[in-house]
């Protein structure tokens, strides 16, 4: 027993300065994580620069349209119709230097109240939003834009709200006072690294050792950004997961069609049957779902930009020729506001089947959809009705 305690003694004097080096390493790498985490998180211009450099990303700027879209909206529920124009014009709003202006002021603000004393909510709310979304829209729809509230106010984020959110900001908070934490992990760094030189049998090879773990640390944090950003890519559009949820909470999920996108398509009964009766494309964006089909990917459609009854036309638009759904739009274009007496004229009948069978001619099949304002007005049912009569001899 006696004389395993030299060896044992020498070995752990061959040992010791090793594990030294990796903890000075290890204490050198969370000094740079927490010294880059300081500036882009505690201080505030970098904080609100961050943010706003980040509108670029354009999943951020999907997701701030969408908040600022709902904020509108919530004002002014009566332009609910058209959420897609003014979540369009949001969109490209969001990428203005004014917008970001915005976000860095509100930015800002909203750092000062988290790191404040006391500090338990943080709302990032950009004001004026109204505004700027009426101006964007001037151009293209003055009357649409003299209806946008002026006084909306987007809240793009908050936190603390929820008994949970506080297990995020009180370790922040206390992050934001750590700058000795800081000096006492980079001094930590420095002394274990030289004891552990200095203290080592061949200083040669211990410098070798801090080399190569200082290599593997400086790899690591190369690998940080790329994986990061890997992650994010992962990560579906903030808008579309929402209605993905919605699909989820209403239970309507289950009734999606899940089957092949293309020919040979199921028919309505056969869907109903299967208890898949309901098909979900998305004309724009990235899908994100096996079930959200790209819209134009599977379907070709007429124009949709009419002016009055006379013009409705069958040429090709979206889609071109080659889909296997065939989308009719058939409706008089009025904007900002659709209205029912050109329902009345385009949704009759005759009116329907007379253009459902010039668009056979010219595209070489009956419409499987058929789009237009107010069903209820003119004889919509009826006429698809006769439609399906139409078409199942020839197999269409």
């Amino acid at each position: 027993m006696t004389n395993g305690i030299p060896g044992a003694r020498a070995r752990a004097r061959r040992v010791a300065p090793e594990l030294m080096i990796t903890l000075g390493i290890l204490a050198f790498s969370l000094f740079a994580l927490l010294s880059t985490a300081r500036r882009a998180l505690f201080f505030p211009d970098n904080f609100a620069l961050n943010l706003a450099t980040s509108l670029g990303d354009p999943r951020v700027a999907s997701f701030v349209a969408d908040r600022v879209t709902d904020a509108i909206l919530k004002e002014e529920p009566d332009l609910t119709a058209f959420r897609p124009l003014i979540l369009a014009t949001a969109e490209d709003a969001v990428a203005s230097p004014p917008f970001q202006a915005l976000v860095r002021g509100a930015a800002r603000a909203a750092h000062a109240s988290l790191f404040s004393e006391g500090g338990r909510t943080v709302i990032v709310s950009i004001p004026d939003v109204g505004v700027l979304v009426r101006s964007a829209l001037l151009k293209a729809n003055p009357s649409l834009a003299a209806k946008v509230p002026e006084r909306a106010r987007g809240a793009l984020a908050s936190i603390g709200q929820r008994r949970s959110d506080q297990f995020i900001i009180r370790p922040w908070q206390a992050a934001r006072r750590s700058l000795w934490l800081a000096g006492a992990l980079l001094l930590s760094g420095l002394l274990l690294t030289l004891s552990g030189v200095l203290l080592a049998f061949d200083r040669r090879v211990a410098l070798v050792r801090f080399g190569l773990d200082l290599l593997v640390a400086g790899f690591v944090f190369m690998l940080l950004v790329p994986g990061g950003r890997a992650v994010v890519g992962l990560i579906p559009q903030t808008t579309l997961a929402r209605e993905a949820a919605a699909f989820t909470e209403s239970g309507l999920e289950a009734l999606v069609y899940k089957g092949p996108a293309g020919p040979p398509w199921p028919t309505l009964r056969e869907m109903i049957d299967t208890r898949e009766r309901v098909l979900v494309t998305i004309e724009s964006g990235r899908p994100g779902f096996p079930w959200i089909r790209p819209a134009f990917e599977v379907m070709q459609e007429t124009l949709y930009k009419f002016n009055t009854p006379s013009e409705l036309s069958c040429a090709p638009k979206r889609g071109g020729t080659s889909g296997s759904l065939f989308l009719m739009n058939n409706w008089v274009d009025t904007t900002p506001a659709p209205k029912p007496s050109n329902a009345k004229i385009v949704n009759g009948y005759e009116a329907l089947l007379t253009r459902a069978k010039e668009c056979r001619a010219a595209r070489g099949r009956w419409p499987n959809l058929v789009a237009v304002d107010f069903y209820r007005t003119g004889d919509l049912f009826r006429a698809v009705r006769k439609l399906n009569d139409e078409a199942a001899p020839a197999g269409n």
